[in-house]
């Protein structure tokens, strides 16, 4: 066995000692030196893990804000967003309603996968799995509404002329082709948003079905076979 000895009075010692036994002098032996330098270690990685956290959570939150605005919008606003496409002479109706939630899905898909181990990701992974779903339902019934509008004449200028202010003038063409342009333009817009809901959905479902070594399709009926609530809750708290 190894010996050393004592920094105090000069006592020989076993390795592992930790107090002289002659004079009482507290030992820096190295698995005391080891253990304090992993705690070290251990409380810098948690230090920055709470730093990513939380700069994580200022830059998302900032960038939901105006994804769950255009969410609002197009789910309970309907004249600002068809006032928005009329009045679309530099495409802003094209940033605002597709670019903005297509690039917010984006990115919470690319940091949930860079940083699939913090908490803060996960949390934004499964609020956006929530809205996705409410976007593909909520946004499926303004289409059937604004299709059926679409095809009524009538019903098509009055549901997109009675919306604009009085001193608002036509584009050239007839007031029936220009309705009916507007309403194609949030179909559009809405389906758009439903495919990339429905793309994150799958992408999110994709991990957790992998995590389970199982393949898209049957995982998909691994969940709905005898679905229940205790189901599917399982599956949404494993959501990364």
């Amino acid at each position: 066995m190894s010996r050393f000895f004592c920094e105090n009075c000069g006592s020989k010692l076993n390795e592992n000692s930790n107090f002289c036994p002659s004079c009482g002098h507290k030992l820096q032996n190295a698995s005391n030196k080891r253990n304090e330098s992993e705690e070290i270690l251990s409380l810098s990685s948690s230090s920055k893990r709470n730093i990513i956290n939380t700069i994580l959570f200022i830059l998302i939150a900032m960038f939901s804000v105006s994804f769950y605005i255009v969410v609002f919008m197009l789910a309970f606003k309907w004249e600002g967003v068809i006032n928005a496409i009329y009045e679309d002479y530099d495409g802003s109706s094209f940033v605002l309603f597709i670019l903005l939630p297509l690039g917010y899905l984006l990115g919470i898909i690319i940091i949930s996968k860079l940083f699939n181990s913090l908490k803060i990701s996960k949390l934004f992974v499964k609020i956006t799995f929530l809205t996705s779903l409410f976007m593909i339902i909520t946004f499926t019934l303004h289409i059937i509404f604004t299709t059926f509008l679409y095809f009524n004449s009538e019903k098509a200028i009055e549901a997109v002329i009675s919306d604009f202010p009085s001193d608002v003038g036509l584009h050239q063409g007839s007031i029936v082709e220009e309705s009916q342009g507007v309403l194609k333009s949030k179909i559009n817009i809405l389906l758009i948003n439903i495919v990339a809901a429905v793309g994150y959905i799958t992408i999110v479902l994709s991990r957790y079905f992998r995590k389970q070594s199982l393949a898209f399709i049957p995982g998909l009926k691994s969940i709905f076979h005898q679905p229940n609530i205790t189901k599917f809750k399982d599956v949404f708290k494993q959501l990364d």
